[in-house]
């Protein structure tokens, strides 16, 4: 207890000290107490892993028990430990004894893609090197991290994002339920935030500011850790960053520029498949839903399964199930469909989200339809939630797994909702909103500084 208590008290400090925290101009103690309730929230977590379900299949707790495997290698051959810890030489046939005693190293199947465990194991590796087998320690590091690219991604929606707006995507990014908690666990999701979250502000800095060399070798490591972590949130965000450069180069691009560059990202991705069929797309995207759907039968889940026809190695099935894996991914779990707490709280969740979408696409105004960064946005949300909606058969996973596409999904309805006040009349509700927006003022001057660093 008393070295977690020095470790979050270190943590704490350093969000103080680092500078980068001080770029969006967020008042230092409101990220700090963000960050103690995301330790706090994590903590729950590990105790609700621990008693209501077994610990041989919690992810957080077989990447932590990977992790130690990889540390005690450090005692029997320091060369294969830095084999192991940084892939050099990795697939030496010795090394395999290591693999096997680890639960997650080596996936079921690999559809000759990169196992996004590794990256995760390796992190409690690094961890373990000074946490003395702490898990809590573990936890205020993945925290850490999460905050960290919480910042980031705050910075690279910033940009297109200022005014009143700027206390919503506060609120949006630091306190949507799925992202506060699903982002405070020693998971994939809390190491995919901190990294999805520097990718895009680097990715910014290089494209609109005067970078630093720094800048080009961290986005070039950022966007080489994106494809280990999650290569389909690399895969569906590629179009609109293609769509970005574009409307840097051609400010009044078009709508044709941007449906042609999907359109050209399409086909490019049918005839990489068709020239080498081990990295062919459709085949992947069928074959992890086919597996999917058999090791989720084998677990007998059928209270949270979700029923999907199967694919083939057809990119025309794909289509075909385009509608019903986006719904799947935008309206699912819903409240009817919850057999525990979290399940009711992500089904609460997705229905005020549904109701605020609908609402901003009937009072949208037409210009705001041409800003770049809902076009961006919308671009990036339809792909993912379709990659995860045909593929995932779980409720519980695509909770998770659309993680990524929720603040974009936000931002569009911020950006869309703009025009709703334009539809409200009267003297009692425009009273109401002039005292609302007193209140938003309030707030906004409590958690940031009048002045606000550069990035």
């Amino acid at each position: 207890m008393v070295a977690f208590i020095i470790a979050l008290a270190v943590a704490v400090f350093g969000i103080d000290k680092i500078s980068f925290f001080r770029k969006p101009g967020i008042r230092i103690w409101i990220l700090q107490a963000i960050f103690v309730l995301k330790v706090a929230i994590g903590i729950g977590m590990l105790w609700m892993y621990e008693n209501y379900y077994p610990k041989t299949t919690a992810d957080v707790f077989n990447y932590f028990k990977d992790g130690e495997v990889v540390h005690s290698v450090l005692k029997r051959s320091p060369s294969d430990y830095i084999s192991i810890l940084t892939g050099i030489n990795s697939d030496q046939e010795n090394l395999y004894n290591y693999y096997h005693e680890m639960a997650y190293w080596i996936k079921r199947y690999d559809y000759n893609l990169y196992n996004d465990n590794k990256p995760i194991i390796r992190l409690h590796a690094l961890f373990r090197l000074f946490s003395g087998g702490n898990i809590y320690i573990h936890l205020v590091g993945f925290n850490f991290l999460s905050l960290f690219g919480l910042v980031a991604m705050f910075l690279f929606f910033h940009r297109w994002i200022q005014g009143r707006n700027e206390l919503l995507l506060f609120l949006i990014l630091f306190f949507t339920p799925t992202i506060l908690f699903w982002g405070s666990g020693m998971l994939k999701e809390s190491f995919l935030i901190f990294v999805f979250g520097l990718f895009l502000w680097l990715f910014q800095m290089v494209l609109f500011e005067k970078p630093k060399f720094t800048h080009w070798v961290l986005f070039v490591i950022f966007a080489f850790l994106m494809s280990r972590i999650k290569i389909y949130v690399l895969f569906s965000i590629l179009p609109s960053l293609l769509w970005l450069v574009y409307y840097r180069v051609k400010p009044r691009a078009s709508l044709w520029s941007f449906v042609g560059i999907h359109v050209g990202s399409l086909l490019v991705v049918l005839l990489v498949g068709y020239a080498y069929p081990d990295y062919n797309l459709v085949s992947i995207l069928a074959g992890k839903q086919n597996d999917f759907i058999d090791f989720t039968k084998e677990l007998a889940a059928a209270g949270s399964m979700v029923s999907l026809p199967r694919l083939s190695d057809s990119v025309f099935d794909i289509f075909k199930l385009a509608p019903l894996g986006l719904m799947n991914s935008l309206c699912r779990p819903q409240v009817f469909e919850a057999h525990n707490i979290m399940a009711f709280f992500a089904a609460l969740e997705n229905l005020v989200l549904n109701f605020l979408l609908l609402a901003s696409l009937f009072f949208c105004k037409r210009e705001n339809l041409r800003l770049p960064l809902v076009w961006f946005s919308v671009s990036f949300v339809v792909i993912l939630m379709i990659i995860i909606g045909i593929t995932t058969p779980v409720l519980g996973a695509l909770v998770r797994y659309k993680l990524p596409a929720l603040p974009f999904l936000l931002v569009i309805i911020l950006f869309l909702g703009r025009g709703w006040r334009n539809i409200l009349h009267g003297e009692k509700i425009s009273a109401l909103l002039t005292n609302f927006n007193r209140k938003m003022d309030w707030l906004h001057s409590m958690c940031f500084h009048t002045q606000q660093v550069k990035n």
